[in-house]
């Protein structure tokens, strides 16, 4: 009997190792960039300032500011979220991009 339970015992033991090392790996392979960020989110979307994000998603299309804004980012901000939020209520998230002359656009996205 006490074989048995020293066989258990040491299966155990190589099985939790073997899910330390695989677990270890996986966090070691990650490396912080200068580049590598969390952004902000505002109702309920993932906001992303002319930057993309890592994750796979689906583009849903595109938004633009049709009305004319003080050139203030949080002004613009709000335009865009409204919109999407009533053009697109599946969006998780958006990018934010601006042009030349002051126009800005969003890409509108989910992620898979």
């Amino acid at each position: 009997m006490k074989i048995y339970n020293m066989k258990k015992l040491f299966s155990w033991i190589i099985i939790g190792i073997g899910i330390t090392a695989m677990v270890g790996a996986g966090l070691e392979g990650y490396v912080v960039k200068k580049n590598t960020a969390e952004v902000n989110t505002e109702m309920g979307l993932y906001i992303f300032t002319e930057s993309k994000p890592i994750m796979e998603y689906d583009y849903l299309g595109t938004v633009k500011t049709s009305i004319s804004w003080t050139g203030y980012y949080p002004e613009l901000k709000s335009i865009l979220i409204k919109k999407v939020k009533k053009d697109y209520p599946q969006a998780n998230a958006i990018i934010i991009n601006f042009k030349n002359g002051g126009d800005a656009y969003a890409d509108v996205i989910k992620f898979k």
